[in-house]
């Protein structure tokens, strides 16, 4: 036990040594070190790198943690829009403001919007 634990440990600390970018990301993956992989990906400024963690953390976390996740990276929930976006993902964006209607980014709904497809347009153009 010990020793697995001295090897994640010497992993971890190699990684941090790493200045590519682009090497710390896979291993962070891997480990399932989600948010270190986002905050890297976003400082890259790669809209690449940034969709593929975007799509791991979609792919293995509930949707709900995976919107909390993507929230706590500064501009986060930007970048998912625009994910969702370039992958015409309405169903997504739709998730992604029942999110920020139920005060995820604490917002609150604006009360006039009659419906969530006016809030899905203002969603799509924003930033």
């Amino acid at each position: 036990m010990a020793d697995s634990k001295n090897k994640k440990e010497l992993a971890d600390f190699l990684i941090s040594l790493e200045k590519a970018i682009v090497k710390k990301i896979p291993y962070l993956i891997e480990v399932q070190q989600y948010d270190k992989a986002l905050h890297f990906a976003v400082d890259s400024g790669d809209p690449n790198i940034i969709n593929k963690v975007i799509l791991k953390i979609l792919q293995n976390r509930h949707i709900s943690e995976a919107f909390q996740l993507i929230h706590s990276v500064p501009d986060g929930l930007r970048h998912l829009r625009n994910y969702a976006k370039s992958r015409d993902d309405e169903r997504l964006l739709g998730e992604l403001n029942q999110f920020i209607i139920g005060g995820g980014t604490g917002l609150k709904p604006n009360s006039a919007i009659s419906d969530t497809t006016e809030l899905n347009m203002m969603v799509r153009k924003a930033y």
